[in-house]
């Protein structure tokens, strides 16, 4: 998806279009723009990363998760930014992508520990 020519294809560009039209026409949805939508869809699309890299690499590997979104996303914006006419490379999407990685690290790093019984089953 980020080394495609295009971001999108026509039609998700026009419906996306089309709902961004409708949440600007509401004072408490008129926030929600195509630069909002766009930050928010490179954060979550690196969550997993953060949460692999936590996995893998276990707790002591844990601050592995945001450089590696960092060194990815830099990969990732300096190769659209050289080969990729079509495509704009950004320093938000490095920042978001970061974040992104960050944020899937703390969720697997915070989430409950299972328990085994000790009852057997």
């Amino acid at each position: 998806m980020t080394l495609t020519p295009a971001p999108y294809d026509p039609d998700a560009g026009a419906a996306l279009q089309r709902v961004l039209a409708v949440l600007a026409e509401s004072p408490l949805t008129s926030w929600i723009t195509f630069d909002v939508v766009e930050f928010t869809a490179n954060v979550v699309m690196f969550v997993p990363l953060g949460i692999l890299c936590v996995l893998w690499l276990g707790p002591r590997g844990r601050w592995t998760a945001p450089v590696a979104g960092l060194a990815l996303s830099g990969a990732i914006e300096v190769t659209q930014l050289l080969f990729l006419e079509t495509r704009v490379a950004d320093v938000r999407d490095l920042v978001a992508n970061t974040l992104g990685a960050l944020l899937g690290m703390l969720v697997i790093r915070t989430r409950p520990r299972l328990r085994r019984s000790s009852r057997p089953g």
